[in-house]
């Protein structure tokens, strides 16, 4: 039987907002001026306009809408991405690193693409027959497919899915106010504090994963507490919290896109705002570099990305390098190789600083 547990909310953080609070969007980009740093490689029609990055290890997932394609940098380059269909409304992306698994939630269930499904562009014929190419029929190549599993069936539609280290799944919804955690065959349903537009389960070392949530309507980020299945405390972020991304050791980085700036939080019993950095453009992608350990923020309204140390105070950028228009998604992988990936575009970038 699912409990229903609820957390105390701040007072200050039910307040009315102020208009220019909140709903943070993209800004959008302008005309591209600059020659974009590093590589640009065109990825094949079925994964243009790039909705989303992530990665496991050196397995990238770019998802476009009703696609995801998984794969290395290399695979990307060659043309030969596996190809995974899930339906167009299910959430963003979450990587599972300790099971090898990107989660979905979706309208009828949480769903994991196995890192081992990039095997696939091997076993069809590897980059010989790169996507770009034309078959013997005169049409492009078709790209090696897999399929989805279904990780847990749900009564009600998902949009914001992680699974833990630990193996616990906790799902929620943009359109309701509780998170169910699902383990060992049992639901624990959780009231929360608005709905869920974003979640991410950061890794601990010998201990439970962080679990973070975030609300763009009211500009919110949440804890919930793993081990004992309860939501946490509430913080505001900024003036718009825009995305939100694994840091090192249960941190999350959150970009505050009306704000122009990003921060770092942490949680043990309390979440807790560790630092804010300011932002030279409007950020909306962030990633971590963990190789580095510094963060990367693609700003829209300029068409750049921006490393940063992270300090004692504040974070301090060390340096820019143009970017590709629209630049929504970005990762970090172990080598130092950043990605990022146009949202209205046909193209990935790739820097190696």
């Amino acid at each position: 039987m699912g409990v229903v547990l609820t957390a105390c909310t701040p007072p200050s953080v039910q307040e009315k907002l102020p208009a220019a609070m909140g709903n943070a969007t993209p800004v959008p980009s302008p005309a591209m001026v600059d020659e974009p740093a590093g590589e640009v490689i065109s990825l094949p029609e079925q994964l243009a306009k790039v909705t989303e990055l992530d990665h496991i290890g050196e397995i990238v997932a770019v998802r476009a809408g009703a696609v995801v394609g998984v794969g290395t940098v290399d695979q990307l380059r060659a043309g030969r991405l596996v190809t995974v269909p899930v339906d167009a409304a299910c959430g963003d992306i979450s990587a599972t690193p300790a099971s090898n698994e990107f989660v979905l939630g979706c309208p009828d269930g949480v769903y994991g693409i196995p890192t081992s499904v990039a095997d696939a562009a091997d076993d069809a014929g590897g980059a010989g027959d790169a996507a770009g190419e034309e078959s013997d029929g005169g049409k492009p190549a078709e790209l090696p497919t897999a399929e989805p599993v279904l990780l847990q069936a749900t009564d009600q539609p998902v949009t914001a899915a992680v699974k833990t280290t630990s193996g616990m799944i906790f799902a929620g919804s943009s359109d309701r106010e509780d998170v169910d955690v699902y383990q060992d065959g049992e639901k624990t349903t959780i009231r929360v504090e608005d709905p869920t537009d974003a979640m991410i389960a950061v890794p601990v070392s010998g201990g439970e994963d962080s679990v973070y949530r975030i609300n763009r309507r009211t500009t919110i980020i949440q804890n919930i507490n793993v081990a004992d299945k309860s939501a946490g405390a509430v913080l505001r972020v900024g003036l718009g919290v825009g995305t939100i991304t694994p840091g090192a050791q249960g941190m999350a980085l959150a970009t505050d896109t009306i704000g122009k700036q990003f921060g770092v939080y942490l949680t043990n019993d309390v979440i807790r705002l560790h630092q804010t950095t300011p932002t030279t453009g409007a950020p909306w992608a962030i990633a971590w570099d963990d190789k580095r350990q510094q963060v990367w923020v693609a700003t829209t309204d300029d068409n750049k990305i921006r490393r940063y140390q992270l300090g004692s105070g504040q974070g301090e950028e060390l340096e820019a390098y143009n970017s590709i228009e629209n630049t929504q998604s970005l990762v970090a992988l172990p080598d130092g190789t950043i990605l990022a990936a146009s949202a209205t575009g046909t193209d990935v970038q790739v820097i190696t600083p």
